[in-house]
């Protein structure tokens, strides 16, 4: 399975709030979303061994 049907498996409107990154190869990004009410966060490591994380807040 997908990250993204993971992910953003929802009949509801997916508003992204921000992204957070730094121009520097390897670096970290953070892309905090809406998922109807619920406000998420997915990070995006590629030092990290599966790429990613995401949680609810």
């Amino acid at each position: 399975m997908s990250i993204h049907s993971m992910l953003f498996k929802t009949e509801q409107a997916v508003k992204i709030l921000n992204i957070n990154y730094q121009p520097i190869p390897f670096s970290k990004m953070k892309i905090n979303y809406k998922d109807g009410n619920i406000e998420r966060q997915l990070s995006l490591d590629p030092n990290n061994f599966f790429g990613f994380t995401f949680h609810d807040e």
